[in-house]
């Protein structure tokens, strides 16, 4: 998300163990929107804190590394986790 945000080569990667927010200033159709991106950690025992952050998304990134195979099935995880959660934070 750095790097994507602050157009940044050098950035070293860094297991997420706490919450990241940036912003993305991008034009779209003729206008100037924020995209408002959230780093949420990866690790199980911070799974609850997730549906928080899900409650008002418009969407969900999921990413991984090529390299790192068992990155893949982390993010099959991840995407049963948005799916299950999304859309119970939206039912509430």
């Amino acid at each position: 998300i750095k790097k994507y945000t602050q157009s940044n080569e050098s950035i070293d990667y860094k297991v997420s163990i706490d919450t990241a927010f940036q912003v993305k200033r991008v034009e779209l159709d003729g206008r100037v929107v924020n995209i408002q991106l959230w780093d949420v950690p990866g690790h199980e025992r911070y799974g609850g804190l997730t549906r928080t952050f899900y409650k008002y998304a418009h969407g969900a990134l999921i990413v991984f590394d090529l390299s790192r195979p068992e990155t893949f099935e982390n993010a099959l995880s991840w995407l049963s986790d948005v799916t299950e959660k999304l859309f119970d934070a939206r039912q509430k």
